[in-house]
């Protein structure tokens, strides 16, 4: 999906749960950022849906948030101790 495809989508699902927000779409900048930061390239259609919203906030138990680019991390950094204690340093979870 494009990033005019990707907000159309997000439209129509905020009509469907008022509750639910996007955030303004990613910068390049933020994107390329990000991709620094994590050493590799964004999936093309992940690279989108942040340029159309960099964050999108749904409440509710299933899924509460999908992250901005200022919040994204490798999941063994963000839960190191979750990551090691199932994982171990030796797993090559990354």
């Amino acid at each position: 999906m494009n990033t005019a495809d990707w907000a159309e989508f997000l439209a129509g699902a905020i009509e469907l749960q008022p509750e639910w927000s996007k955030q303004p779409g990613a910068t390049e900048s933020d994107l390329t950022a990000l991709e620094e930061h994590l050493g590799t390239s964004l999936p093309p259609s992940y690279r989108e849906f942040l340029k159309a919203s960099n964050g999108f906030d749904t409440p509710n138990y299933h899924v509460q948030s999908f992250l901005g680019t200022e919040e994204i991390e490798w999941f063994s950094v963000a839960n190191y101790k979750w990551a090691d204690m199932y994982g171990g340093p030796d797993s090559g979870m990354e």
